[in-house]
């Protein structure tokens, strides 16, 4: 089924609208006739708007029927949506991702780049688990298997994408829910409050994996320490001399390639650390940055300019380094020395 959108509900509000105005006619036009016009109508002809009518009320309620159940579902969407303006800006949000005549309602990518698929439903009442399946106690059932279905959409879009796999969630906006914590045939089922703890928690844990397995390929144990716990550890023997490569491989995050950086000594913990910038910034903007955003890049409050701009952080004691002294050139007159990432550290990059 093709996805469903807003222009769609308004053309079934007018074909609703549409049918009332019919059924109004067929009902009341015979006796409005006969009562102002003096119009004698044959049994037949009134027996015929009547059938007439009927036939009407009943696809007007049909299209009634659809026309609820799609607005619920989209101010659904839209609650999830905006819900997920509470996750941090290095967190991808897409919507309405097309996929074999469907649709997945909303795919996040975590700073771990783990892919999840989010289906958002908006059904009431108690929802709960028999065999394998959800279904909905009471006499109104669930329309289809949510959880295959999201499951094949879901292996359809990671086929597409060439991804390895994508995490799949779906999340019931109004329903009070009697499922399992853990996966359900790989499908994980939540609330709108639990919904953002649990992704968290999915990033830790891939963040976890990931420095296990650097362990188990013989790689450096302290760099794996590194990487899970998000430190930054600034080389200590001449720092004056370090490399933007090995202030970059201190970080333990990736680093785009739409980004350049140069070292830069933080104000306040006097550290060598990595400051970014990327094609058409310019100071004190609030625009945003390329995703994935490094996670030192972060969106705050000046009190000198009195508003929120992008600027950059230290990776050790998170102090702002405002723009006026990271973009020397603006400030000093002098020719700043940026560094493509692709460039820097080709391990790096994405």
């Amino acid at each position: 089924m093709a996805p469903i959108t807003w222009q769609q509900v308004g053309e079934l509000e007018r074909q609703s609208s549409k049918l009332r105005k019919i059924l109004i006619v067929l009902i009341a036009g015979p006796s409005i006739l006969n009562l102002f016009f003096g119009i004698n109508l044959s049994l037949w002809f009134i027996s015929a708007c009547l059938a007439l009518a009927a036939r009407i009320f009943r696809q007007l309620e049909s299209v009634s029927k659809d026309l609820k159940h799609l607005s619920q579902g989209l101010e659904a969407e839209d609650q999830v949506y905006n819900w997920l303006e509470l996750l941090p800006p290095d967190w991808n949000v897409e919507r309405r991702i097309e996929v074999d005549n469907a649709d997945i309602d909303i795919l996040v990518t975590t700073p771990q780049q783990v892919t999840i698929a989010i289906e958002v439903k908006s059904h009431k009442g108690i929802i709960r688990l028999e065999d394998n399946k959800l279904i909905r106690e009471g006499m109104y059932k669930l329309e289809s298997d949510f959880i295959s279905v999201l499951k094949k959409r879901a292996s359809a879009l990671a086929l597409k994408r060439g991804l390895p796999s994508i995490a799949c969630v779906i999340v019931f906006t109004n329903a009070r829910l009697k499922v399992p914590h853990a996966g359900i045939d790989g499908v994980f089922v939540r609330d709108l409050i639990e919904l953002i703890p649990f992704m968290h928690k999915i990033d830790t844990q891939t963040r976890k994996f990931n420095a296990l397995r650097r362990i188990k390929n013989n790689l450096d144990f302290s760099c794996a320490v590194k990487e899970e716990e998000e430190s930054y550890e600034p080389p200590k023997a001449n720092s004056e001399n370090v490399s933007l490569e090995q202030l970059i491989e201190s970080l333990g995050f990736l680093v785009s390639d739409a980004y350049s950086a140069k070292p830069h000594k933080c104000y306040k913990c006097r550290e060598f650390i990595v400051v970014f910038t990327w094609s058409d910034h310019q100071m004190w903007s609030g625009m945003m940055p390329p995703k994935p955003i490094p996670r030192s890049l972060k969106y705050r409050y000046s009190a000198s300019l009195q508003k929120k701009y992008w600027v950059n952080t230290c990776q050790k004691c998170g102090a702002t380094q405002g723009d006026s002294f990271v973009h020397s050139s603006s400030k000093y007159g002098q020719n700043e020395i940026w560094t493509p990432i692709s460039d820097a550290t080709p391990s790096y990059t994405r």
